[in-house]
């Protein structure tokens, strides 16, 4: 019930055209008459000719006065627009603001007024942005020590859980020359959020990104990790790839999805290496853009064999995904059949029977129901069923191997034999 109420007073607004920018002060009053206290507005105005300063001015005094806005996103790309206009609707919304997405704007004038809005945000949750231009003024270039001093301000914010910063624009050639690059943002403090789960990146220069990779070492809020470094040359992408690989290495507690994006064959191996020892990560994602063969949806020889090797060690990892950078073309099936079997059979919890374990002994201190639990729980996948019995064979043994009183029951097998049902095991095969 709850839900259903919550639906009803939200209202999502979306200005794009110009028919619909024509009529956006009217429309903006009635979504705050019908949306109650959530209010969604998306401005996606990149293709109209009407916005002029004073519908800009007129239309965010309208919205700085709507107290319930919950998320802002904004694209802007023909026009630019005051910082201090959005900054007064941030300002505004401070209990309630949740997200805000801030995509190929163009600001202009002085952002001490954002960055004091965004300033220890006490609600914000959610923040992107991406490819945004900071300027003094129309005909200025763009002033890469804003962009940081609003990440700065970010960083204060105490329940923000996704961050993504995208300072590098393949289409914008200006904007990637001049701009990119970002010097100066508080690295300890971004990677000390308490709260922050998810870090997205696609900036320059290659330093900043070791120098995040290696504080976020010691993070353990940290869930989600995306990092674009094909956006360098060669030898600073392998830089920024070694970085990444130290943090897999590091086998933080905690980071269990890692996306990553590369240019060269060998720009995995690294991260493929750290994979052999690391029990946390589940979700692995590579963008590969300009790799040989990869547009007929198939890896590399070398990275498919290297996969297939990492996982006769890695119990843990579930998924891997692969794709080219504009996801025109994705790895569908596998060249070496292993490599899905492994990452089912850690799916259906190799790790949790076998992680660490480099002999049977090792296997005695796993909880015994365990073995019977997931086999039962997969008794429909022969392949699966068949790989736990050949590991663990005693499972189906008739006799009970802890009353024996020969010499051949060794105190190992007695250890494992004694706490199995067998007659669960075999009714739920039959």
């Amino acid at each position: 019930m709850a839900d259903s109420n919550n639906a009803r007073r939200t209202m999502e607004l979306e200005l794009g055209d110009t028919d619909e920018l024509r009529s956006a002060k009217e429309r903006l009053k009635k979504a705050r008459q019908r949306g109650g206290s959530n209010l969604i507005l998306k401005v996606t105005s990149h293709r109209f000719a009407a916005w002029e300063d004073s519908f800009a001015q007129h239309f965010f005094q309208e919205l700085s006065s709507t107290p319930q806005l919950q998320q802002l996103d904004m694209e802007i790309r023909m026009h630019s627009i005051s910082s201090s206009l959005v900054a007064a609707t941030i300002q505004n919304s401070r209990n309630t603001l949740r997200s805000l997405k801030l995509c190929r704007n163009t600001f202009v004038g002085e952002v001490g007024g954002l960055c004091q809005a965004l300033h220890r945000h006490p609600s914000l949750e959610t923040a992107c942005l991406r490819e945004n231009c900071f300027k003094e003024n129309e005909t200025m270039p763009h002033q890469r020590e804003k962009l940081v001093a609003v990440v700065d301000a970010l960083t204060t914010c105490s329940m923000l859980q996704s961050l993504e910063l995208k300072t590098v624009s393949n289409q914008n050639k200006s904007l990637t020359k001049r701009g990119a690059k970002i010097h100066g943002i508080s690295v300890s403090r971004l990677c000390s959020m308490p709260n922050l789960s998810h870090v997205s990146l696609q900036i320059k220069p290659s330093s900043l990104v070791q120098s995040i990779c290696h504080q976020l070492c010691g993070n353990i809020s940290v869930t989600q990790l995306d990092v674009d470094v094909s956006v360098f040359k060669h030898d600073k992408m392998m830089l920024a790839v070694e970085a990444v690989a130290m943090l897999v290495r590091a086998n933080r507690p905690g980071l269990e999805s890692l996306a990553i994006g590369v240019t060269c064959e060998g720009g995995l191996s690294p991260i493929i290496q750290a994979l052999h020892t690391n029990d946390s990560l589940k979700t692995l994602k590579v963008a590969m853009n300009g790799i040989r063969h990869f547009s007929f949806g198939m890896l590399p020889q070398q990275t498919t064999d290297a996969i297939s090797t990492m996982l006769q060690h890695n119990y843990v990892l579930e998924q891997i995904q692969a794709s080219n950078s504009n996801d025109e073309a994705t790895v569908d099936t596998w060249s070496d059949p292993s490599i899905p079997f492994y990452l089912k059979l850690n799916r259906a919890g190799r790790g949790r029977l076998l992680r660490g374990a480099s002999s049977r002994e090792d296997w005695i201190g796993c909880c015994k129901e365990d073995w019977i639990d997931t086999i039962i729980a997969n008794r429909e996948d022969t392949s699966v069923v068949f790989y736990f019995l050949s590991k663990n064979p005693l499972l189906l043994s008739s006799d009970d191997v802890g009353s024996s009183t020969d010499n051949t029951g060794t105190e190992e097998l007695q250890v494992l034999a004694r706490p199995f049902k067998r007659p669960r095991l075999l009714a739920s095969l039959d």
